[in-house]
């Protein structure tokens, strides 16, 4: 009966914030990308062309996502570089590439408390533009984030 139930529970999605149905498809509508967004877990903060910010409402995480042009015709290589040499205060520990996207994730260095940090950034089949999200949440909750990131990664879409 206990394995049951368990099944049942696993199904039902009620073992957690990645499983739930409290997702909602956004799209932007100044820039054209979209994203899968927790809204059980995150309240929006702002919201401008092509940008929006959120922030955990019982917690600490930020998520951020986000579209923009691409005017210089900037490669994956070159928005990898600019990316990575954009903040001095994160230690990337992760990267992994792929023909129209690339992911940096690592931690803040300057965080009292360690803080994970996650990006992903995808540009459109001409290269003219670029949509991206990033996360950031304490290294304590990793397990429960790695979920998480997962289904972000997975729905985000390029303009």
């Amino acid at each position: 009966m206990k394995l049951y139930f368990a099944a049942l529970v696993l199904s039902l999605g009620l073992m957690g914030p990645a499983q739930a149905d409290d997702w909602k498809r956004y799209t932007s509508a100044a820039t054209g990308f979209s994203i899968s967004l927790p809204t059980d877990r995150f309240a929006i903060e702002e919201e401008t062309a092509g940008r929006l910010s959120l922030s955990e409402i019982d917690g600490t995480a930020q998520l951020d996502v986000f579209g923009v042009t691409n005017a210089d015709r900037l490669t994956v290589a070159q928005f990898q570089d600019m990316m990575e040499a954009a903040d001095p205060n994160r230690r990337i520990t992760y990267r992994a590439v792929g023909k129209s996207w690339f992911v940096l994730s690592g931690y803040l260095a300057d965080e009292k408390d360690p803080t994970i940090f996650y990006a992903k950034f995808m540009l459109n089949g001409a290269g003219t533009a670029l949509s991206a999200f990033e996360i950031s949440y304490p290294k304590a909750e990793k397990a429960e984030y790695d979920q998480v990131v997962e289904r972000l990664e997975a729905s985000l879409t390029s303009p």
